[in-house]
């Protein structure tokens, strides 16, 4: 299962080794015990990677090997390409874009994102410190 997490301060992607419905419930039931009320929609969420690092057709060459059907690669802008992929939405405020979106992928096609999003902090995070 992918997980994207959306604050105020940025997006972070995780990788889990759960089934999505599985994990909703139990944050479902959670919350419940706390007096919390989560909201659960069906949704698509979208996330950006550096276009300078990811050309458009290489991105979508690599998730169609790895068996993605569901997921939308297209350039944002010169700087940045945008992946879209179908799962859910979970918060607590609908007008709030903070939240948690979770999507349950082939197992590969997961890994695929998991592995480009990582690549990209890394390559980010390299050259951060090249220049600084």
């Amino acid at each position: 299962m992918l997980k994207i997490i959306y604050t105020e301060i940025g997006v972070h992607l995780e990788l889990l080794a759960v089934d999505r419905d599985d994990w909703i419930a139990a944050r479902l039931k959670f919350a419940a015990s706390v007096g919390e009320q989560m909201i659960v929609r069906k949704e698509r969420a979208a996330f950006l990677l550096p276009n300078p690092i990811y050309e458009v057709c290489a991105v979508e060459a690599y998730l169609r090997q790895a068996g993605a059907s569901r997921i939308t690669v297209q350039r944002s802008d010169l700087q940045y390409i945008e992946l879209g992929i179908d799962g859910r939405w979970i918060g607590t405020d609908p007008e709030s874009a903070e939240g948690i979106f979770v999507s349950q992928q082939l197992d590969r096609v997961e890994f695929c994102l998991w592995q480009l999003w990582h690549a990209t902090d890394d390559l980010l995070f390299a050259g951060d410190e090249l220049v600084g």
